[in-house]
């Protein structure tokens, strides 16, 4: 997993509980510390926090090859 460095995102309703859901390599979950975090090849099976995006399969290897501090750019595909 990576962790995101460009800051925090802020839940709407932090009290409100989602759902466990099967979770998926790129994934983009906002955990309640609103970091996001980018699941890798060695992402849990399900996930109960918010996914805001997912990285294309193609674009994965790439993003782990970032380095600490480097910045991403997420457009719609």
């Amino acid at each position: 997993m990576c962790a995101w460095a460009a800051g925090r995102l802020e839940h709407v309703d932090p009290a409100r509980q989602l759902p466990s859901e099967g979770a998926t390599r790129g994934a983009v979950q906002v955990p309640p510390g609103g970091e996001p975090v980018v699941f890798g090849p060695d992402h849990p099976v399900t996930g109960g926090y918010p996914v805001v995006a997912v990285v294309l399969d193609e674009d994965t290897d790439r993003l782990a090859q970032l380095r600490p501090g480097e910045q991403v750019r997420f457009r719609w595909a």
